[in-house]
């Protein structure tokens, strides 16, 4: 089903409603040229009730000063310890940042009140087996970080999800094919039964008790469906530019709700940057990197692979370029370990039976526990993506142990890592240029790999950007009309 419809666009809705009959599910969209039947509105006096008050709430309101507050601080103390002969660096780092600035300030500075959180999963798989991919880790460091910071964190999933958070909120239907096996020009399609449909009832079922939805799928219908619900719905992009339809609902978002949108680098929003009548044109996204629970990941200052050998994770898949992987290994005699879900098993006997001289051994996929232990044993982990990766979690998940990354400068990864410091961003498609990386990586230090990862990928450094973003769309939503909610 196209969510354009056979003859044109969907009008845009005048006000927002809860679906409250067939006529209104998800998956039985009002169709252009037809009324859309729409249930009465609530009273204002009902609205009122439900609706988090940002006068009996004061202190949510000033959640942005708290920030600001905390920041001023922080480099107001580290301008007196360095004027008083100190570097500055230790009092910044645990004094007067993060934790320590609630233990020092907290006192002086107003309390922001906890909000309440529901992140809506990927439905193209309950959470757990990995078939969710990077997002499934940025749900799991979203509930640890957010939850860390006091708020309460609820989760809407596919049936047979693993449980993590307050409550898991288990859905069944029907499975959504993912929007990576799909061309530009494929339509959207929400199948009879589907559980994306039902994972967004379940939303509208809980809106009245919640102050914030956080929707981690990449889908057409949770875009359109913002609108029509009470509760502010924020939108992480978990991908780059893949579909027509999808960035058409991702711009028509930004016109309509700005500041809903995020995603995890720079490399990634450009790819939704369109040309129209002449001029280019850019959605205003926010950029919040990702993080993982560096407690999970025991750093190695050195590697102890017997063999030594290379790493490369992620699904069996095209798009991840395990091709130039086995020619690397081919011309340089380096071993290779390969985890990941195997997704496309045709695709990796071509690369097998295309680079027979290449030393490449598939692993399997691994939980995060065993996963950090055996990516630790790894001199490097080289990425050679095809397409543009929004984030690369690989990256953040081998230099949190330690293990230096060799990537492509292309997409997210080449964001992650800095060149001579953490690993080596190299040309993209060049394979020359990564075995020449793989002869200099005894040149990075491993303990400034798990630094960068301390310092701007852990699951605190993540929730703090999202918090703030949360914080602010919640107090633009109290102060705007019903209507634009």
């Amino acid at each position: 089903m196209c969510p354009s419809g056979p003859s044109g666009p969907i009008p845009e809705p005048r006000r927002r409603c809860r679906w409250r009959s067939a006529a209104h599910r998800p998956d039985r969209l009002p169709q252009p040229g037809r009324r859309a039947h729409r249930p009465r509105a609530r009273s204002s006096r009902h609205r009122a009730r439900h609706r988090v008050s940002s006068r009996r709430n004061p202190c949510r309101s000033i959640g942005q000063f708290r920030l600001a507050l905390e920041k001023f601080l922080a480099a107001a103390v580290s301008f007196i310890v360095v004027a008083a002969g100190g570097d500055g660096a230790e009092p910044c780092t645990s004094a007067v940042s993060g934790p320590g600035i609630a233990r020092r300030w907290g006192a002086f500075l107003p309390a922001v009140e906890p909000l309440r959180v529901v992140i809506v999963s990927t439905p193209v798989g309950p959470l757990g087996p990995g078939v969710g991919g990077g997002v499934e880790l940025t749900l799991h460091s979203l509930v640890y970080g957010l939850g860390g910071l006091g708020h309460s964190v609820e989760v809407v999933a596919p049936a047979g999800s693993l449980h993590i958070g307050a409550r898991v909120h288990q859905v069944e239907g029907v499975l959504q094919p993912s929007s990576q096996l799909a061309d530009r020009a494929t339509p959207v399609v929400v199948s009879n039964g589907s559980v994306l449909a039902a994972m967004w009832e379940r939303v509208a079922d809980l809106q009245d008790h919640v102050d914030v939805v956080v929707n981690l799928g990449y889908d057409w219908l949770p875009l359109y469906l913002s609108s029509f619900l009470d509760v502010p719905v924020v939108h992480f992009v978990s991908m780059g530019s893949l579909n027509d339809v999808m960035d058409a609902a991702i711009h028509d978002l930004a016109r309509r709700q700005p500041g809903r949108l995020a995603v995890h680098t720079q490399s990634q929003a450009v790819t939704f940057d369109r040309v129209v009548d002449g001029s280019r044109e850019t959605v205003p996204f926010r950029i919040l990197g990702s993080g993982v629970i560096t407690d999970r990941y025991d750093l190695r200052p050195t590697a102890d692979g017997d063999p030594a050998h290379l790493g490369a994770i992620g699904r069996i898949s095209p798009e991840k370029g395990l091709e130039d992987v086995a020619e690397l290994s081919a011309r340089s005699g380096w071993p290779v370990k390969v985890w990941g879900i195997m997704q496309d098993p045709d695709y990796w006997q071509r690369v097998c039976d295309e680079h027979p001289a290449a030393r490449m051994e598939y692993c399997g996929f691994l939980a995060t526990d065993d996963l950090q232990a055996a990516i630790g044993r790894c001199t490097a982990v080289v990425m050679t993506p095809k397409w543009v990766e929004a984030f690369g979690n690989v990256a953040i998940e081998a230099m949190a142990t330690g293990v230096p990354v060799i990537a492509y400068d292309r997409g997210g990864p080449a964001e992650i890592v800095i060149d001579g410091e953490t690993g080596f961003v190299v040309p993209a498609d060049d394979v020359d240029a990564l075995v020449g990386a793989v002869e200099r990586i005894g040149t990075i230090d491993r303990l400034e790999c798990r630094r960068r990862v301390e310092e701007e990928f852990s699951t605190d450094a993540l929730a703090r950007r999202v918090d703030e973003w949360l914080e602010e769309v919640v107090a633009v939503s109290q102060r705007a009309p019903a209507y634009r909610r």
